[in-house]
């Protein structure tokens, strides 16, 4: 599961830190943690190849959640508060690092991905 230690990149793991925040802050349990985790970790890969699309963010946020209000809920976070922990050049860095296939894979084959509500 990704939680900044599958990042390489030091700049990077920092971004994704700071970005994972709003949604690892309020958790209490380790389930928590770990669903979180995970949510974080999948709009984390929307982000950073650039695919965030409305449509796309409540796609993958509906295959994991299951629940419409809770899709709300974390669309919600994830546009007010998680993405917009990131400027522009500090995206532009993140779209730049993750165009090389080595550095996507190392996140997308790291992953840990499971997500149980």
């Amino acid at each position: 599961m990704i939680n900044g230690n599958n990042i390489l990149d030091e700049k990077a793991k920092k971004l994704f830190n700071k970005y994972a925040l709003p949604i690892m802050k309020p958790c209490r349990t380790d389930f928590q943690k770990q669903n979180a985790m995970g949510i974080a970790t999948i709009l984390w890969m929307l982000l950073v190849t650039d695919t965030d699309t409305e449509e796309k963010v409540y796609e993958a946020l509906d295959s994991v959640v299951h629940n419409h209000e809770s899709c709300i809920s974390f669309g919600s976070l994830y546009y007010h508060k998680m993405k917009k922990t990131l400027t522009n050049k500090q995206m532009s860095y993140l779209r730049k690092y993750y165009l090389n296939r080595e550095n996507l894979n190392d996140l997308v084959g790291n992953s840990d991905i499971i997500v149980r509500f």
